[in-house]
């Protein structure tokens, strides 16, 4: 495949566009409050919105053939093929190492520090395996890639999701490919969302660096997921590259047609017309996981029984992997399905083995009439998660459902001491009505009223509405 005066100028504001899609992913909706509530579920939806590069008037037709002069010096002109180094694997303790940097440039919430774990070089070279590039063209290749969204700013997002008041843990080591992989759980402030990032680690030099990374709710690597992305633009400027990809890849150019009017119906908002249009993508392509993972963004956007058809059809595609476990736990959620969604979050633990996704499936414990697993499931999660407001609310949410109302206002206290809120006229939260109308929640709703009293000077009177009234309704939603 090669690469020849790539014009990044051209295509580039498109690249952005589409790459958002990778980043708004690591945002998903929280699954416990609905998991594809915004129509951003997957990283795949990138294919759809870069085949726009087509429909511009500069771009829409193939290239015109070179002069022959060009094509002279197109044979003469040294060139390589791109590859990524193999680099040797880190052990265990190499990893463990990086493991307490990366805590540590999390804990200072500094960009710069988590950078500088990352290899880009290597990343890029994995984006752009298999082209046949003149090197001063790769600088530039590499150069436009550091601008998209997602790729090279990916520990500046991290950061900046920490400072909106999420998180990014260590969960676990994976052992896989030979390699041990940290697993880190990136959380998003209230239902922001969240994703399972799989760090793969290389030795570059002595140093262990970050390399690339496997993103749980896309099931796929960062890398290929880009390449995703690239591989449209640079075949409307190189038409011979369609020939040259096999695989998926291929499928993905040859109905590079089809997939386009699946995205202008879409920006359109026609979504049925969208929907329907991917009846004519080849089977070979039909049927791929992330044409599926495009399409159920779009069925969002239409009735239950065509998201029910292609989160089957997801399912069958990947078997019990998170990409396909997350939106059929969504819609089973959505549907009441409640012992489905427990099965569903068991097995999500089995894979992913972080007592963080318990709480995934407390509203469906409680549903069930399960109380006692769904405390357990909460105490479990709050052993790891001590200071996530989610999870006192889940507690919360416990103790209402079994009518333990002197629980509750002891953990309310305990919300409003651990995060500094107070609250205001919970008569108003259907779901406090008989916490309110309990002895347990009238003592608790008078020292409240005391201690706000107190805490508010006469010429602050007209200032005593302030307080997180709103917020309290929100979260015991």
């Amino acid at each position: 495949m090669r690469l020849r005066g790539v014009r990044f100028d051209r295509w580039l504001p498109l690249i952005q566009n589409a790459s958002r899609i990778v980043v708004r992913s690591l945002r998903q909706k929280d699954t416990r409050m609905s998991f594809i509530r915004r129509p951003a579920v997957a990283l795949i939806s990138a294919i759809v919105c870069c085949f726009s590069i087509g429909c511009s008037r500069e771009s829409s037709s193939p290239p015109a053939p070179p002069e022959k002069s060009q094509a002279q010096a197109d044979e003469t002109t040294p060139k390589v093929t791109i590859s990524p180094r193999t680099l040797p694997v880190a052990n265990e303790q190499q990893v463990k190492d990086l493991v307490k940097q990366l805590d540590a440039a999390i804990a200072h919430q500094s960009a710069t520090e988590l950078g500088k774990l990352f290899d880009q070089n290597q990343l890029m070279d994995q984006i752009l395996a298999g082209f046949v590039i003149v090197p001063d063209e790769k600088e530039e290749v590499v150069r436009g890639l550091k601008q998209v969204e997602g790729v090279s700013d990916l520990p500046e997002k991290i950061v900046q999701a920490i400072r909106s008041g999420g998180d990014y843990r260590f969960v676990r080591l994976v052992s896989k490919d030979g390699q041990l992989r940290p697993l880190f759980r990136l959380t998003m402030p209230e239902d922001g969302g969240v994703n399972y990032h799989e760090l793969v680690v290389e030795l570059v030099g002595e140093k262990p660096l970050i390399t690339n990374v496997y993103l749980y709710l896309s099931g796929e690597s960062l890398s290929e997921s880009v390449r995703r992305v690239l591989i449209p633009a640079l075949a409307a400027e190189d038409a011979t590259i369609v020939g040259q990809l096999s695989g998926s890849e291929g499928e993905i150019l040859k109905n590079r047609d089809v997939l386009r009017s699946i995205n202008v119906l879409t920006s359109q908002e026609k979504f049925e017309d969208a929907f329907a249009k991917f009846d004519e993508l080849t089977p070979e392509l039909l049927d791929d996981r992330t044409i599926l993972m495009t399409r159920l963004v779009i069925s969002q956007a239409l009735g239950e029984s065509e998201q029910e058809s292609v989160v089957e059809a997801l399912a069958k595609a990947a078997p019990g992997q998170p990409c396909s476990d997350f939106p059929l736990f969504a819609l089973r959620k959505k549907q009441g399905r409640h012992e489905e969604v427990i099965q569903i979050v068991d097995r999500l633990q089995k894979v992913i083995e972080d007592p963080y996704l318990d709480l995934l499936k407390v509203d469906a414990l409680l549903a069930t009439g399960k109380t006692d697993a769904a405390r357990e499931a909460v105490v479990r999660v709050k052993t790891v998660c001590p200071d996530r407001s989610d999870v006192y609310w889940m507690e919360i949410a416990v103790a209402l459902k079994t009518r333990n109302f002197e629980e509750t206002a002891r953990l309310l206290d305990e919300v409003g001491k651990t995060f500094g809120l107070e609250f205001r006229d919970l008569s108003s939260v259907p779901e406090y009505a008989e916490f309110v109308a309990s002895e347990a929640g009238k003592s608790w709703i008078r020292k409240q009223e005391e201690s706000s009293a107190q805490s508010v000077k006469p010429e602050d009177s007209s200032k005593s509405d302030k307080g997180t009234g709103a917020k309290e309704e929100k979260k015991s939603e």
